[in-house]
């Protein structure tokens, strides 16, 4: 397995934890290919989160739809207080939402060539929208590199290990341990231990020569 093979599965893994971190959704939170396929990638990244996953596949099959949706909404919507305040800011010294962090967050995707799309219904620095931004910058260094543009490959890659080490790991290991402290629901327990372990264990390494 190559490290360029290696990146390319580790965009997909990011890529499905952003969408289990989306309000449940029949399609993937009830979908055992969504759990199976997990498995498979992280076989080859990191093994030690495959109990985890095993875990919230049978959890997802144990609540229905409607359960899972009210308890993400619970730790993540409010309409009171919120739990698990699902946005990097909180995390931070500030701790209010669209801080200095929110406009860091942003600076950073418009140093990647992004803007961020305002009529989106949540804010800059939510976990999905920055699991969604990993997802881009994997997918995009290993595009450039298979098609020899060394240069835009690094660029993407320098953006990805500054925005993982400066801030993503920073915040994240705190957001996942709460979802445990805050919750009895196994599958958000399961999915936060797998998230927390994935991110804190992610060596982002470097560009294959």
């Amino acid at each position: 397995m190559t490290l360029l093979e290696i990146k390319i599965k580790r965009a997909e893994i990011m890529n499905l934890f952003s969408a289990l971190f989306c309000q449940p959704d029949e399609g993937v939170t009830k979908n055992k290919n969504t759990y199976e396929t997990l498995i498979t990638l992280l076989e080859v990244v990191n093994s030690d989160c495959i109990p985890d996953v095993l875990k919230m596949q049978q959890s997802a099959e144990k609540y229905t739809i409607q359960e899972l949706m009210v308890e993400y909404a619970r730790l993540f919507i409010g309409p009171f207080k919120i739990p698990v305040p699902p946005y990097s800011s909180m995390y931070f010294q500030e701790k209010i939402l669209m801080s200095n962090v929110t406009l860091w967050v942003m600076e950073m995707y418009k140093q990647a060539g992004l803007h961020f799309d305002t009529n989106l219904k949540d804010l800059p620095d939510h976990v999905v929208v920055e699991t969604q931004f990993l997802y881009y910058l994997l997918f995009n260094q290993v595009n450039e590199f298979k098609n020899g543009n060394k240069d835009d490959a690094e660029r993407y890659h320098e953006l990805m290990q500054f925005f993982v080490n400066q801030h993503y790991r920073k915040w994240i290991p705190d957001f996942c341990n709460k979802i445990i402290e805050n919750t009895n629901n196994s599958f958000y327990k399961a999915l936060a231990r797998c998230f927390e372990k994935f991110v804190r264990t992610w060596a982002v390494g470097s560009l294959p020569e």
